[in-house]
């Protein structure tokens, strides 16, 4: 895999994380951890399709389709933990 193709790569998956924001919502923070989630399970999905010989969209050395399906699930997975608030106690 080429520096070029890597690059490609994160710059793609970018885009799911800016849809999941703009569904979701948020501020600069939010995206901040959705894009590095997405970038995780875009790299993931990546070497899975890679160690198990899938070919569902490959485009050049990228497995595009499940990395794309992981870069979505992981971007979501980012935007709910995210949201969680601590817990306060009573006094």
């Amino acid at each position: 895999m080429t520096l070029a193709s890597i690059f490609y790569g994160l710059l793609i998956a970018i885009i799911p994380a800016c849809l999941v924001l703009f569904v979701f919502g948020g501020n600069l923070k939010k995206l901040i951890v959705i894009i590095l989630f997405s970038w995780v399970g875009f790299w993931l999905g990546h070497l899975l399709a890679s160690w198990r010989g899938w070919n569902f969209i490959t485009m050049g050395p990228i497995k595009l389709g499940t990395a794309l399906i992981f870069s979505i699930g992981f971007s979501i997975l980012g935007s709910w933990l995210n949201n969680i608030q601590p817990m306060t106690t009573k006094k």
